[in-house]
């Protein structure tokens, strides 16, 4: 495999604000983000649920340079999603919509240029955790939830997570499970596990490990940084977990461009945001200013 440094930025689409489902009366909502142009067939695409603690949650986090900007650059169409937080609902809440989002995209595969036969989902911590489960809970009645899309399959055909937890049963590090509330992962199920651990159990990817599941990547913290930010490193993994060949790429340094005009021309796609500003992506920007910079508009 051959990767070369570029410099010229790379131009992307995004749409964002996109209702996936509803749950409690809460609206659930999701951003795409492709190559520029968008390629005339189905790409692979790969999801990303950026939570943390299971209490907090923003989707322009996906937006850091070595996230979902960097997969759009080198083929991938991309999804940042929301999910009901744990002072919301407690879990399953968090999975079923998680759920809800593989089967938005596999009901609306043709409009939005999806392959539903390669989609992957990625994250680290509490993103990772439902990363986790969406690959080995699979169509799983009793995790599936109602909150929208029924009759498609849950699946996922990869998984790539950093520093997930994978039994609620065993705690260490900040991952307590007796901690008063609200402790993140009290909250999460509503308990100590004194008075949830049969739910932590089913909570914990590790109850559901099966000859069944899609391919895993799995990264502990001290290999964060250089996983991410290595150069093809990613998606060359990412392609390879897909059961994708991708022999060869140019690193592409990418840069946002969010327009008014459709992606597919001839096609209208109600409840969809068109938005016109830019977002330029570098890894010398720091967290506070991509929010900044996500949360901007500028007018044409």
């Amino acid at each position: 495999m051959s990767i070369s440094s570029r410099s010229t930025p790379t131009p992307l689409t995004c749409m964002v604000g996109i209702q996936y489902a509803e749950a409690d009366g809460i609206p659930l909502y999701l951003d795409l983000l492709y190559p520029y142009p968008l390629p005339d067939k189905p790409l692979p695409t790969v999801v990303d649920i950026p939570l943390s603690a299971w209490n907090e949650a923003h989707r322009g986090w996906a937006m850091s340079p070595s996230g979902n900007p960097f997969l759009a650059a080198h083929g991938f169409a991309t999804a940042s999603a929301s999910v009901r937080l744990s002072q919301q609902a407690p879990f399953p809440a968090q999975l079923h919509d998680a759920k809800a989002i593989i089967r938005w995209l596999r009901a609306n595969a043709q409009p939005y240029s999806i392959d539903p036969e390669h989609i992957g989902v990625w994250g680290s911590s509490a993103s990772g955790h439902l990363a986790s489960l969406l690959g080995l809970t699979a169509d799983y009645p009793l995790l599936e939830g109602n909150s929208g899309s029924p009759g498609y399959s849950s699946q996922v055909q990869a998984v790539m997570t950093i520093c997930a937890p994978s039994d609620f049963l065993s705690p260490g590090g900040e991952m307590i499970n007796d901690a008063p509330l609200p402790h993140p992962v009290t909250q999460l199920f509503g308990g100590t596990v004194q008075e949830r651990r049969e739910l932590m159990r089913l909570a914990s990817p590790l109850t559901h490990v099966n000859s069944d599941a899609p391919r895993f990547s799995l990264s502990m913290v001290r290999m964060m940084r250089p996983f991410l930010l290595n150069k093809g490193n990613v998606c060359t993994k990412l392609f390879k977990l897909l059961g994708l060949r991708r022999p060869s790429f140019r690193y592409k340094m990418p840069i946002i461009i969010c327009v008014k005009t459709p992606l597919f021309p001839g096609k209208a796609i109600s409840g969809v945001q068109w938005v016109s500003w830019v977002y330029i992506s570098s890894n010398n920007i720091s967290a506070d200013k991509q929010k900044q910079v996500w949360g901007e508009k500028r007018e044409d």
